[in-house]
């Protein structure tokens, strides 16, 4: 049995769903400025989309990742327990990465095959569903996206990036480039919302590349 065929699996995907997207204002935009990604997760046939993205990249996970991680993989999509697994993680709100013991390094292992595979937005799609929370995830599947000339499905990635990482100012400067490459004055709040951030974290090299984006956004 696979995780897909699990009849939490559709639970589970909204559950999550609603932490990434909750109402109202959204780290400073306002809430009507940002819509895409809270109306495409409730779209049929993105759900459906997800899961053929998940179900390809996973197997393409498996096929070209490090060994010890790709057993650890192929426990989802061919192990017996996986409802006890399921039924683990929504209970204790855990992500995948920690129930399957899916190291760091392995992770980083991973990040690296979907950086460079043709395939790269289903590869990315399997990783979100290990581990949600983290940027890298969400920003490389945006810019996928963008590659594959789906803006509406781009924009909802770097708007989920926003909204898992709170006080994090790099989500602000990959959602202003590509608001800038759609010459939307969007650019600018994002911008002006990422240098904000800057100073909480004391983030300098982010700032200086924020700082160097105004000008481009000026001209929006």
């Amino acid at each position: 049995m696979s995780f897909l065929d699990l009849p939490q699996f559709e639970e589970m995907l909204k559950r999550v769903a609603d932490r990434w997207l909750p109402e109202g204002d959204l780290n400073g935009f306002e809430s009507e400025q940002l819509t895409n990604g809270r109306r495409l997760l409730k779209a049929k046939e993105t759900f459906e989309r997800v899961v053929d993205d998940l179900e390809e990249g996973f197997n393409i996970l498996i096929e070209q990742g490090p060994k010890s991680a790709s057993e650890k993989l192929r426990s989802l999509t061919e192990g017996e327990g996986i409802d006890d697994l399921f039924e683990e993680i929504m209970r204790d709100s855990l992500i995948f990465t920690a129930a399957l013991d899916l190291t760091d390094e392995e992770m980083d292992e991973l990040y690296k095959i979907a950086l460079t595979n043709d395939l790269s937005s289903k590869l990315f799609c399997a990783l979100l569903f290990l581990d949600y929370t983290d940027i890298r995830f969400w920003i490389g599947l945006g810019e996928a996206y963008e590659k594959l000339g789906d803006l509406e499905m781009a924009q909802a990635a770097f708007e989920f990036s926003l909204i898992v990482a709170l006080d994090d100012p790099l989500p602000y400067l990959h959602f202003a480039k590509f608001l800038i490459r759609q010459n939307d004055p969007l650019a600018k709040i994002a911008i002006d919302e990422g240098i904000e951030r800057t100073k909480l974290v004391d983030d300098q090299e982010t700032l200086s590349r924020l700082t160097d984006l105004l000008e481009l956004a000026g001209a929006v």
